[in-house]
């Protein structure tokens, strides 16, 4: 997976709707669209989330990119 996020709409974007559906507890949304993000953008979604939301999203996160995603945080 790509990058996606290196364009600031869409990035503005994608982070508007996983804060939306972390509010509205569609857990499907966004562990799908966790899954999709490359392992640079996950870490981007997390630094701007909340604690409460961060520890959400952190569920979604592939095994197989966990670690380039913590090792990413700044």
């Amino acid at each position: 997976t790509t990058p996606i996020l290196s364009d600031a709409v869409l990035a503005r974007q994608t982070l508007s709707k996983i804060h939306r559906w972390l509010k509205s507890s569609n857990t499907s949304k966004v562990k799908k669209t966790i899954e999709s993000l490359h392992y640079a953008d996950i870490a981007d979604v997390l630094e701007v989330l909340s604690l409460e939301h961060r520890l959400e999203v952190i569920k979604f996160i592939p095994r197989d990119v966990e670690a380039e995603v913590f090792l990413d945080l700044d």
